[in-house]
């Protein structure tokens, strides 16, 4: 048998003095205040010392309970059987709240236990899960950066080896594949970047300012034109404008991955050669119709579409099957784009479009629109 600590006895010997001074100012007054007094401090033992040393305080406040207050008292004799009834109901009470009062410790404790375990599992999951992901993260830039690297190095090399032997035409083309190329390159770094920052973002700051869809489109096109195009963007959008509550940052970069998307999808389709590519189409409409009502921003192209079982709970960063099944062109910009839809309380849809082609859709929960009229939306 262990010895008790030190300590626990000391514990236990303020308690029942400090018990026993409170009781005798108490008894004057109420007698019943003091007994519970006694049976409060059986409580306080029977959770924070061992069964012991608890069980050592029910019968000391026993004999206590016999010697202050039962008459007569300051005497353990007890003359009338009627004061036997009473100490021996105080002692099964005593015993009782000590016994109650030890198993709810041993409960907490355990439970404690449990959940300490729990919490280490958790850990060891989300630890694995992370390995798991910077595991699929370096497969995915090794494998987005291989292609266009073995492309820029071997168009540089023919245009340092063979410029001379070279056509103007097939300079300018090596030329443009070397831009094409390191354009790639940055798209998916700036990517892979993006989704890990709004990975650590729990939710959009409130309150939410109002954004102009027309207006984050025109911003958006409008960089795009710059550049050089393998075809057309078509731009279809309401008027008045609809608008939504949340970042006005973020719903470009959605629409400039999207856009990304559908002009690489456009470039892989099926078409007939030299025909002209069809232009990517970006709209917006309020579907008060569907429950409940929402806002609707889609962008089309005619690409090769989705494969037939593809839909966007297979859009997971970095895996391996979304990966081939998104051969066509969709790739981590969706993931980013689904992600910045959750944030804004919103969803991604994906639809094949009839005679070829995809359609991507954010779709925005509906709320009162403002005054189109007033300076400020």
């Amino acid at each position: 048998m262990k010895p008790l600590p030190v300590q626990s006895l000391q514990a236990t010997a303020v308690l029942l003095s400090i018990t026993a001074l409170v009781e005798l100012i108490l008894l004057d007054y109420s007698p019943l205040a003091s007994i519970t007094l006694y049976l409060f401090a059986v409580v306080v033992s029977a959770y924070n010392f061992a069964r012991s040393v608890s069980l050592a305080v029910a019968v000391l406040s026993y004999l206590l309970v016999n010697y202050l207050i039962v008459d007569p008292r300051y005497s353990l004799h007890v003359p009338d059987p009627r004061s036997y009834f009473v100490l021996a109901a105080y002692l099964g009470t005593s015993l009782l709240v000590n016994t109650l009062v030890q198993k709810l410790k041993d409960k907490t404790e355990e439970a404690e236990r449990t959940l300490a375990r729990l919490t280490e599992a958790q850990e060891r999951l989300m630890q694995s899960h992370e390995e798991r992901v910077k595991g699929q993260l370096l497969a995915s830039l090794s494998h987005d950066m291989r292609t266009p690297l073995t492309a820029i190095l071997g168009a540089s090399t023919s245009l340092g080896t063979q410029y001379d032997r070279l056509q103007d035409h097939e300079r300018r083309q090596l030329i443009s594949s070397i831009e094409h190329e390191a354009f790639h390159l940055v798209s998916s770094a700036e990517n892979v970047l993006a989704l890990v920052k709004l990975r650590s973002l729990k939710a959009l700051p409130e309150p939410r300012a109002w954004q102009s869809l027309s207006e984050v489109v025109e911003t958006t096109v409008r960089r795009y034109r710059l550049r050089k195009l393998p075809c057309g963007i078509e731009v279809h959008m309401p008027n008045p404008p609809l608008f939504v509550k949340g970042d006005g940052l973020l719903l470009a970069q959605a629409l400039a991955n999207l856009l990304d998307n559908a002009l690489t999808a456009n470039l892989r389709g099926d078409h007939a050669a030299g025909s002209p590519l069809e232009p990517v189409v970006i709209d917006c409409v309020s579907n008060t119709l569907c429950s409940p009502p929402c806002i609707e921003w889609s962008v089309s192209d005619r690409g090769r579409g989705f494969p037939e079982h593809f839909s966007t709970a297979n859009i997971q960063a970095f895996d391996e099957q979304a990966r081939q099944a998104t051969a066509t062109g969709y790739g981590l910009g969706l993931v980013i784009v689904k992600t910045i839809a959750e944030l804004h309380h919103g969803t991604l849809r994906i639809h094949n479009r009839p005679g070829g082609g995809a359609k991507v859709t954010l779709a925005f929960e509906w709320h009162e629109q403002p005054d189109w009229t007033s300076d400020e939306p």
